[in-house]
């Protein structure tokens, strides 16, 4: 029997007529008042390396609203056109075009670009 501090409080009455009945073998288990509940069912998740569930990766990726180019075009790119110039061709900052690159293994200082 679950019985919360705020219904102890307020409805001390409905409160002692719960645990009376419950006493009396006339259980209830639910009722409009809320006072006593039924405890909830919890299913365990299941998280992969990364610690996201499937459900929070998959949120994740709907969230995403830009398609980033592949690795070959963002090279190309960022080998011509400054960060600020392709960041505004994708709706996005510098710093994302930065990201980018970190994330395909592509140079991402200029004085590295410039080597390549």
């Amino acid at each position: 029997m679950r019985i919360t501090a705020t219904d102890v409080i307020n409805n001390v009455e409905t409160v002692l007529n719960a645990i009376m009945k419950a006493i009396e073998g006339k259980e209830v288990l639910c009722s409009k008042v809320g006072i006593l509940k039924a405890p909830k069912k919890y299913e365990k998740v299941v998280r992969g390396k990364d610690g996201l569930s499937d459900k929070q990766r998959e949120a994740n990726i709907a969230q995403r609203k830009v398609n980033r180019p592949n690795r070959e075009d963002l090279f190309e790119m960022v080998k011509n056109i400054p960060f600020t110039e392709i960041g505004k061709k994708y709706g996005v900052s510098d710093k994302s075009i930065v990201k980018w690159c970190k994330s395909y293994g592509l140079p991402y200082r200029k004085k590295d670009i410039n080597k390549v």
